[in-house]
């Protein structure tokens, strides 16, 4: 009987070592995505410019996109770096409205960084 026991415990010991092992060591695992939010906006109201288009880049890494509704272009690298982002208005934005802006934005692993550039 008491043997039995022992197994039992020796058992439930070992199931939680490695449960406490695996829960352990998926939270070390880092979010290493390098994740950017681009908002265009109009300099003299601040609402979205929707339909812009922005074009990023660093050295051979580029991007187009455009921005959505809400004005926003969120761009995932999986590299650091700082990249150069150039906006263009849309054809069809009412006046007045910058035809073109440029800023740059900082990619750093596990974090989302944002900036907004006014046109």
């Amino acid at each position: 009987m008491v043997q039995s026991i022992t197994k039992t415990l020796r058992f439930f010991s070992l199931v939680f070592v490695m449960s406490f092992l695996i829960t352990g060591a998926n939270s070390c695992i880092k979010d290493t995505k390098c994740k950017g939010d681009i908002y265009v906006v109009r300099a003299d109201n601040g609402a979205p410019v929707v339909n812009a288009a922005v074009h990023s880049h660093y050295g051979t890494v580029t991007d187009q996109q455009y921005t959505d509704i809400t004005g926003r272009v969120h761009i995932e690298l999986n590299l650091p770096c700082i990249l150069t982002v150039d906006v263009t208005a849309p054809a069809n934005a009412p006046p007045p409205i910058a035809a073109t802006a440029s800023s740059t934005l900082k990619f750093e692993a596990g974090v989302t960084n944002s900036v907004t550039i006014k046109l």
